[in-house]
């Protein structure tokens, strides 16, 4: 079967970094609200169950800034373009050595918020926990165990930041995928306008 694209890119990052006795940083799939989380991967068969999808939604960069104070050796880095914003940031304030990352930019198609997410297949009466999301143009693919595929509407879901995407001009990636700079145009719809205009919410 044909590699993910992403699968394809990560390749390099996972035989330079953990081939040489590094470590990568990145997302697996747990259970509960939080479907992905950050993870520190030191052995090439241990990097399996790295995956990047629209569910991970936390950035790799702050942890790189924290592991690259207390080890030694590369560090490798699976990045969108939102966190390579982040990852500029800090190599200009010396607060991490670009010169120890090997970092692959992934294209985007948007991040999903957990939470709104988990209501959105509940108002489509969708059940069982989720496996997987994929990118599937103006929507969101959901997988759910069992081996049902819901379809969300990307506005109704994505986290708010995605409304605002923005991506660096340039950057000298170690690889980078076809389009990973490329922002993500997508409208905030009214209906979630009229949520923050509430004066009632509080978060």
């Amino acid at each position: 079967a044909k590699a993910p694209p992403t699968r394809r890119g990560m390749k390099h990052v996972i035989d330079r970094v953990l081939g040489s006795g590094g470590l990568l940083i990145g997302w697996k799939a747990c259970r509960g609200p939080q479907l992905r989380r950050l993870s520190v991967f030191r052995r090439p068969e241990d990097a399996r169950a790295v995956v990047l999808d629209p569910l991970c939604a936390a950035s790799p960069v702050m942890t790189a800034i924290s592991l690259g104070r207390r080890v030694t050796g590369r560090i490798g880095l699976v990045l969108r373009g939102c966190e390579v914003r982040s990852l500029v940031e800090a190599v200009r304030s010396r607060q991490i050595d670009r010169a120890r990352l090997d970092v692959h930019v992934a294209r985007c198609g948007g991040v999903a918020d957990a939470a709104l997410l988990g209501a959105a297949l509940r108002e489509r009466g969708a059940e069982g926990e989720v496996v997987s999301a994929t990118d599937a143009g103006a929507d969101f693919e959901v997988l759910l165990e069992g081996g049902a595929r819901v379809r969300i509407e990307k506005p109704r879901v994505l986290l708010r930041r995605c409304f605002d995407c923005r991506m660096p001009t340039a950057f000298a990636a170690d690889s980078m995928e076809p389009g990973a700079l490329e922002p993500l145009a997508v409208e905030l719809p009214s209906s979630r306008r009229a949520e923050d205009e509430d004066p009632g919410r509080l978060f």
